[in-house]
């Protein structure tokens, strides 16, 4: 798996136990910084995987 891939699993998973533990303690803050978590993930989608031998 390429660094890119782990990053966004990771990134992911964050995501997921920060919203969830925001809504388990009704904690609107840390429910956003989990949001922005899962946006990042989603960003990394886009950059592009570097090319072998260049």
């Amino acid at each position: 798996m390429s660094t890119n891939t782990i990053s966004k699993i990771a990134l992911t998973i964050i995501a997921l136990i920060l919203v969830g533990y925001g809504m388990r303690v009704d904690s609107p803050t840390l429910r956003w910084v989990g949001i922005a978590f899962l946006v990042a993930a989603f960003a990394l989608r886009f950059i592009k995987p570097p090319v072998e031998g260049e």
